[in-house]
């Protein structure tokens, strides 16, 4: 069997980890296992500035909670990555990679030639059909909206340019 590459065995523990995460949130929202095990302190989650209780015994599309999730990966001493941290409410950064990309690839294309990374291009749709196959299908294709609080937010221009 072929080894693993290091960004597969990244893509694997990834999906692993928002799978937890969103298991996590279907309990903080559900049954509280969590809470009633003593595992996390209920206060640490009911006075969270991200803690809704209007949620509280919600049933969520297809049980996805995170639709969307920007970790943070960083090596270590040892060069192991490691994770530095989760953003599930409004993950941003995904657009300066995709215009970074195509710069680069016309700057350096013989680099891209070389170390074929993975492409990032049909990131956009992607989201959209993520985001689409979140929700029932009556007459067509669902419509999807993105929000913002507008241009004084710091990802005003992601807002933007996913939007497009």
């Amino acid at each position: 069997m072929e080894q693993e590459t290091e960004w597969e065995m990244i893509e694997r523990g990834i999906k692993q980890r928002i799978k937890a995460l969103n298991l996590f949130i279907d309990d903080i929202y559900h049954d509280q296992r969590i809470l009633k095990d003593k595992i996390l302190p209920r206060e640490v989650v009911e006075k969270s500035q991200g803690f809704r209780c209007e949620c509280m015994d919600l049933d969520v599309p297809l049980n996805v909670w995170c639709h969307i999730s920007g970790t943070d990966l960083v090596r270590d001493g040892e060069g192991q990555m490691v994770v530095l941290e989760d953003n599930l409410r409004c993950p941003s950064g995904v657009s300066y990679v995709l215009g970074n990309r195509a710069v680069m690839k016309r700057t350096f294309p013989r680099i891209f030639e070389a170390v074929e990374p993975r492409p990032v291009d049909d990131y956009p749709s992607r989201l959209l059909e993520t985001l689409q196959s979140l929700m029932p299908r009556i007459d067509g294709a669902p419509r999807v909206a993105l929000l913002t609080p507008g241009m004084y937010n710091s990802a005003y221009f992601e807002h933007c340019f996913l939007a497009q």
